[in-house]
């Protein structure tokens, strides 16, 4: 796969989704199937952004090594809105790689794992969709208040309501979703209105902005340690 390299990087970014009342969704093959669905549809349409793509450990739990924070939330709206109904919960985290890069990033060890488990836990803890870890704070802090605010939005969708979203991020304008569901534009922006979309999106490109400067932050570093090493 050309997304699988054979050098290590100093930092690795995890995204670790565990679903959520596993034990309570019934029929565990069939869950398992759908889990591997949505990982594979998720390798594929996010080949370039993966360093190492999702895999399944443990049964209902999916995880991968970033690139980079620039396409996390498109991942993870992909994964828990785009291909099925929500059923995820996040952990996202960073931190020193230990172990050479390999296909299955379950056979791997380093901090950024752990703080990805460590922030799986909180969120399991605190009720929360999605957790952060490892960036310290209080940018730790500020990411889990925009993942929390999200989060109070998506509890409000209607299914109407995700299934507008859904298809407002699958097709190029608004015009072309509306006719792609059968509805007036106008009946559609009223829609999305209601399910701020419009403020939603506004928190995720806040958040990867946050994010991103936070990962140039630490590979500028490690550049520079390499120069003076």
């Amino acid at each position: 796969m050309n997304n699988l390299v054979k050098t290590s990087q100093p930092t690795g970014l995890v995204l670790l989704a565990d679903v959520r009342g596993s034990r309570e969704r019934g029929n565990p093959v069939a869950g398992l199937d759908e889990l591997r669905s949505r990982a594979e549809s998720a390798n594929l349409r996010f080949a370039a952004d993966l360093l190492v793509p999702f895999s399944i450990s443990g049964g209902d739990e999916i995880q991968a090594l970033l690139t980079s924070p620039a396409a996390l939330w498109e991942i993870v709206e992909y994964l828990d809105l785009v291909t099925g109904d929500p059923i995820f919960r996040f952990g996202c985290g960073i931190g020193a790689l230990q172990t050479a890069i390999v296909a299955r990033s379950w056979e791997m060890d380093g901090m950024c794992f752990h703080q990805a488990r460590a922030a799986i836990e909180q969120g399991k803890a605190d009720r929360r969709w999605m957790t952060f870890a490892g960036f310290g704070s209080p940018v730790d802090e500020v990411l889990d208040a925009m993942a929390r605010s999200l989060q109070v939005m998506r509890a409000d969708w209607t299914v109407r309501q995700r299934m507008a979203l859904v298809a407002r991020r699958n097709h190029g304008s608004q015009k072309e979703t509306a006719a792609r569901m059968g509805i007036d534009p106008t009946t559609l922006s009223k829609m999305l209105s209601a399910a701020h979309a419009r403020e939603y999106r506004e928190i995720e490109v806040a958040a990867t902005r946050l994010l991103m400067s936070v990962w140039i932050d630490i590979q500028y570093r490690n550049a520079t340690k390499g120069v003076m090493a």
